[in-house]
């Protein structure tokens, strides 16, 4: 019997964007990534723009097989 094997993929575009809480010197990021033939976003996260909320945020996505990911950047 023959076998195919197959592999699975996502190409993710990944970017931030900052609103304010209150007053301009209180920003919050939010931070997402989506999967770039569909537009379907796969993951978020809120937060300051520090290196903890994108840790947080990769934790999201750990399981799914991204190979390409794109930014800005």
């Amino acid at each position: 019997m023959a076998q195919l094997d197959v592999e699975l993929h996502c190409s993710t575009e990944w970017d931030e964007f900052w609103s304010y809480v209150g007053n301009k010197k209180n920003r919050r990021w939010t931070w997402y990534l989506l999967e770039r033939k569909s537009g379907v976003i796969l993951a978020w996260e809120n937060g300051r723009r520090t290196a903890d909320v994108l840790e947080q945020l990769l934790e999201h996505v750990s399981a799914l097989p991204i190979r390409i990911c794109c930014t800005d950047n």
